[in-house]
């Protein structure tokens, strides 16, 4: 496995997402996503020019409807894995990397990691 990195299009804007990237709602994932269950993630990888997700955590996400697991399927544009209350979508894929979109089924607004919320504050107290 590369690293590479994902585009993701998330109703705040656009971005880049390193890969390997979790998604739910725990501290350390990647991208904070709302109404996602303490054991609920999904994760992204990049293996041989495709990208591959699994349940990051002991709760299952859904891939298009059905369960997905911690066995890495491979990802298809069309692609929609549901966490908590946020749905992604695969795009594309490209030599660079996927691109998704996500999209929140409750509220618009993709929760900051935390070290990113704790650097907004320092800075905004000015270094405090």
């Amino acid at each position: 496995m590369s690293a590479a990195s994902a585009s993701l299009r998330e109703p705040s804007g656009e971005r880049a997402l390193r890969l390997p990237a979790c998604v739910g709602a725990g501290p350390d994932d990647d991208v904070r996503v709302p109404g996602a269950a303490p054991g609920e993630a999904l994760r992204i990888e990049w293996r041989d020019g495709a990208a591959w997700a699994a349940a990051a955590r002991e709760l299952p996400v859904r891939l298009n409807g059905e369960p997905l697991g911690t066995a890495a399927r491979e990802l298809r544009p069309g692609d929609v894995a549901a966490v908590g209350a946020a749905l992604l979508r695969l795009e594309s894929v490209s030599a660079a990397g996927p691109a998704f979109e996500q999209r929140h089924l409750a509220g618009n607004a993709t929760i900051a990691p935390l070290g990113a919320a704790r650097q907004r504050t320092v800075d905004a107290d000015g270094g405090a």
